[in-house]
């Protein structure tokens, strides 16, 4: 039988990131770790779940400029949350975030001025969209 590390209930070798299944958190690329609830995220150097700053809902680090999401009455841009959008973006209170407006006649937009998708009868130049 083989020897696992004391965090893995089954395993495919004897290292913590050789786990099949955990004792107890979760299994996460065979490394068994705490599970973190909104609001707080896995710190790998602390080896325990550390809280977002108080405007996310999620993030990847204890800074306001390290969110993956808000929480309600906040907006997110650029991993960051805040009350208002910073101009020129605009809101998007449905997914309490902030985008860029797109081009005319871009349908599609992934900054100021580069399109996805034009409008039907244009095409995407290097400034949006022409006819």
């Amino acid at each position: 039988m083989q020897a696992c590390d004391v965090s893995c209930s089954t395993c495919s070798g004897p290292t913590p990131y050789d786990c099949t299944t955990c004792s107890s958190g979760g299994l996460f690329d065979g490394f068994c770790r705490e599970v973190c609830t909104d609001n707080y995220y896995y710190s790998f150097d602390d080896a325990t779940c550390i809280g977002c700053s108080s405007e996310c809902s999620s993030c990847f680090d204890t800074t306001d400029d390290s969110c993956w999401a808000c929480n309600t009455s906040y907006l997110l841009y650029e991993n960051t949350c805040g009350s208002s959008c910073p101009s020129p973006t605009l809101e998007d209170n449905s997914l309490n975030k902030c985008y860029l407006p797109c081009p005319s006649n871009c349908l599609t937009c992934y900054s100021l001025n580069t399109c996805d998708y034009c409008s039907p009868g244009y095409e995407i130049t290097s400034t949006g969209c022409a006819y």
